[in-house]
């Protein structure tokens, strides 16, 4: 019996493909996403980007003084500022959240913090600048309850 190079590279190749688990990633679902610029002493709802006080917020920018400023969680909400790097919906599943607050200082321009909002989701939000005119702005991402339906 002959077996051709080219008839045995194609059977090895079928096998190899047939025997390959399909390992497309899957993007979660965004539940709101976009830029932010907050008010010192003012809060804002990463579950839908709104700046306000209410029972809704997540986070109080709680200015103590010109320089003592901080990111205090509310309600149920918990932070993980973790080394500041970008870990999105994946990283940010896995944290190691505190009802703690941060120190703005301990956030530098361009670091991300993770967040467990208070309806329970994952969130991430990037500071983009400094503050400027006693506000705080910021890019965030919030992904569903369910990012994988």
């Amino acid at each position: 019996m002959r077996i051709s190079i080219v008839g045995l590279m194609a059977a090895l190749m079928c096998i190899c493909v047939s025997a390959t688990p399909a390992t497309a990633q899957r993007t979660p679902l965004v539940q709101a996403s976009g830029d932010l610029s907050v008010q010192q002493s003012f809060m804002f709802d990463l579950d839908n980007g709104a700046v306000g006080s209410g029972p809704r917020a997540d986070i109080w920018f709680h200015a103590v003084s010109s320089t003592e400023r901080y990111l205090e969680p509310q309600g149920a909400t918990l932070l993980a500022a973790g080394d500041g790097s970008d870990r999105g919906f994946a990283g940010c599943a896995i944290a190691q959240y505190t009802a703690t607050r941060i120190a703005l200082a301990n956030v530098p321009i361009g670091s991300f913090v993770c967040v467990r909002t208070g309806e329970g989701r994952i969130s991430q939000f990037r500071r983009t600048a400094g503050v400027a005119q006693d506000r705080l702005t910021l890019r965030f991402t919030t992904w569903a309850l369910n990012p994988f339906p």
